[in-house]
């Protein structure tokens, strides 16, 4: 069994409707069982199935007949023989409660008699990723939503031609997949029915991590020097890892690193390696249990959907600060709007680890620390406090200003009270033209010596803020 699911992100322009928990889904237990006991009441996001009752969308995947990928100074070009997979999608989503923003799960699966084997699997990886080999596909494969379809859509174009509920100006983004495989003899699948049984490879590659592991270290290089169910296994489990074509070049060092888990304590193999997180397992209740409604284990999904989530914040949040810093004519009023609402996305809306499990707690944490959103966000925090300074700034420049009105008014009473003064002194009528040049000379000198230090103060100050 296997299953790819893309997590697509909406970006709405308008405000989204208030978010209402879906009682009933078929997600309610094991979501409320995810949960730790201080945020099942209220949740912070709620998930359900697309249709009721659930429905599996039979699909084709027309893959390129052939491709270039770069790796290495090298461009090699791989052909496809059947470029026609026959699946089947699943759609449900996840609404956080504090925004109301919603990320869609599109789960992709053989259909029945079909399997996929690991370049299906990088291929679909490479549908949101693959920067590496930089293939293109992403702009290649197409999908077909039923066998009449002769055009078929790309990826980008998916949620709209399936019909989901969007609003009209988003157009939901493709971030990050899950991929979830069970390996076991007993699931009845074509692939895993075989004489020879399957070795353990993963508990070779644990016990070959360990310092008294010399035997199964040596069992792996044995394997990697020959061409056996095992070294082909590890390569197409490095190949789906990494999400790379060139995976038979991969040694046993690099496979070693490559194959070490995220979360080492769990039964199964649990890895998250950029945009992607992979489970390997023989056996999943989670998965079997939602096969028909979902099509992946939420235990999976959900962990991911609020690592997503968060990211997608930071986000938000960085390029509306950006926005604001490069305007360097923005009044105060707009840099402090964009203030509070990059604050908000980083601080009120980010979701903590709300999980109980120390499976879904660990993904949740480390999800942070490989994908670097922990530093991301830092460094986004570091930018909100350059717009702080920046709005300190203005609101000094606009109380400099006023300061200045004052101080000119004022001069300007004071010149006109030395007016019988000037008259005395030359002799002339209080209202003698020679008086009121005086004055208006003076008015002038004053205005010119105030408006030099007005420029050469503050207005530098701004530029050089905003710009940095």
């Amino acid at each position: 069994m296997a299953a790819v699911c893309l997590h697509f992100v909406e970006n709405p322009a308008e405000s989204v409707p208030p978010f209402v928990y879906p009682s009933g889904s078929v997600f309610q237990s094991m979501e409320l069982d995810l949960l730790a006991y201080r945020f099942q009441d209220p949740p912070p996001f709620g998930s359900d199935i697309e249709a009721h009752p659930p429905q599996r969308r039979p699909i084709l995947i027309e893959y390129p007949k052939q491709f270039t990928y770069h790796s290495e100074g090298r461009a090699p070009q791989l052909r496809i023989e059947a470029p026609l997979r026959r699946a089947e999608l699943l759609v449900s989503s996840t609404r956080f409660a504090a925004c109301g923003r919603r990320i869609w799960h599109l789960v992709i699966t053989p259909r029945e008699g079909e399997t996929f084997s690991e370049y299906d699997l990088i291929m679909l990886i490479h549908l949101y990723d693959g920067r590496t080999e930089r293939t293109g596909l992403r702009e290649q494969i197409r999908f077909r939503l039923d066998d009449a379809d002769s055009a078929g859509c790309l990826v980008s174009e998916l949620p709209r031609r399936l019909g989901l509920p969007l609003q009209a100006n988003d157009d939901p983004e493709l971030k990050c997949g899950t991929l979830q495989l069970l390996i076991g003899n007993d699931d009845g699948d074509a692939a895993a029915k075989t004489d020879e049984p399957r070795p353990n490879v993963f508990d070779t590659l644990r016990s070959a991590r360990e310092a008294d592991g010399d035997e199964a270290a040596q069992r792996l290089k044995t394997w990697m020097r020959e061409d056996c169910p095992q070294r082909r296994q590890i390569m197409a489990y490095c190949g789906i890892v990494t999400g790379i074509f060139d995976f038979e070049k991969i040694d046993d060092e690099e496979a070693l690193d490559t194959l070490e888990p995220t979360f080492a304590a769990s039964s199964s193999f649990l890895r998250i390696h950029r945009r992607t997180l992979i489970s390997i397992a023989d056996d999943d209740r989670g998965m079997r249990e939602c096969w028909n409604s979902i099509g992946i284990s939420p235990y999976l999904i959900l962990p991911h959907a609020a690592l997503i989530y968060n990211e997608t914040l930071v986000d938000w949040a960085e390029r509306g600060i950006s926005a604001a810093l490069a305007d360097h004519g923005a009044r105060l009023g707009a840099l402090e709007d964009a203030h509070f609402d990059a604050d908000s996305h980083l601080s009120a809306l980010y979701l903590p680890n709300v999980f109980n499990y120390v499976t879904e707690r660990s993904l949740f944490d480390a999800g942070d620390l490989c994908r670097g959103s922990n530093a991301r966000r830092t460094a986004v925090l570091a930018k909100l406090d350059q717009l702080k300074n920046q709005i300190e700034i203005v609101r000094e420049h606009q109380r400099k200003g006023g300061e200045t009105i004052i101080q000119m008014l004022l001069a300007v009473i004071s010149l006109l009270q030395v007016k019988s003064v000037i008259a005395e002194i030359f002799g002339w009528e209080p209202n003698h033209a020679g008086v009121w040049l005086a004055l208006s000379i003076g008015i002038l000198i004053l205005t010119a010596v105030v408006w030099w230090s007005y420029r050469r103060g503050l207005p530098k100050r701004i530029g050089k803020s905003a710009s940095g």
